[in-house]
C-alpha cells in the first residue's frame, strides 16, 4: 500500500471521528473519552486499509462481496460489543 492511500485512509478515519467529536461538542448525551476515539480510530483505520486489500486482490467480484460482507459482520459484532456488551465479554461497554 503506498503513502498516498494510507494518507486517504487516515483523513477518512478523522473525517469520521469528527462526527461523534462534534456531537459530544453539541449535546451531553455523547461522551466519548480519549480512549473511546483511539479505539474507534484504530477499528475505522483497519477496516477501511482490509476493504482496500480485499478490493485490490485479483479474487472475483463474488469472492470480494462475500469477504466484504464477513468484514463487515465482524466489525459490526466488534463494534456493538464495545458499545453497549451484547455478550458480556470483557471488552464489553456500559
Amino acid at each position: 500500500m503506498n503513502k498516498r492511500k494510507l494518507f486517504l485512509t487516515a483523513l477518512v478515519t478523522i473525517s469520521l471521528l469528527l462526527i461523534p467529536f462534534g456531537m459530544s461538542l453539541l449535546s451531553s448525551e455523547s461522551n466519548w473519552s480519549f480512549f473511546d476515539y483511539a479505539v474507534a480510530g484504530i477499528l475505522l483505520f483497519t477496516s477501511i486499509i482490509l476493504f482496500s486489500i480485499i478490493y485490490s486482490s485479483k479474487r472475483n467480484q463474488k469472492q470480494k462481496i462475500i469477504y466484504s460482507l464477513i468484514l463487515l459482520i465482524f466489525l459490526m459484532i466488534l463494534w456493538i460489543e464495545l458499545a453497549v456488551g451484547i455478550f458480556d465479554s470483557p471488552i464489553a461497554g456500559n
